[in-house]
């Protein structure tokens, strides 16, 4: 058996691209690994790896599948609209 199992979840683990948008209004552009983009807000169900945003501000995101939390990683590309 592929030992690919434990690393599975981690490379659907999307990384945040942006969060742009006002406070009451925020959306935050999520990455994956195969090069699949979607903008997601704090309403925003069923994501791709079957995440859904726990929480969303200024400075981060957080994604939660299965009853757990992950806050996934900044983009390379990343620096619109968050601070380091």
């Amino acid at each position: 058996i592929p030992a690919t199992r434990a690393t599975d979840t981690q490379q659907e683990l999307p990384v945040v691209k942006a969060i742009f948008g006002s406070a009451r209004r925020l959306r935050a552009t999520l990455l994956y690994s195969s090069g699949f983009e979607v903008d997601a807000d704090a309403s925003s169900r069923e994501l791709p790896g079957g995440y859904r945003v726990a929480n969303l501000t200024l400075d981060s995101v957080t994604l939660e599948r299965d009853g757990k939390r992950f806050p996934p990683g900044l983009s390379k590309d990343s620096g619109e609209g968050t601070s380091q």
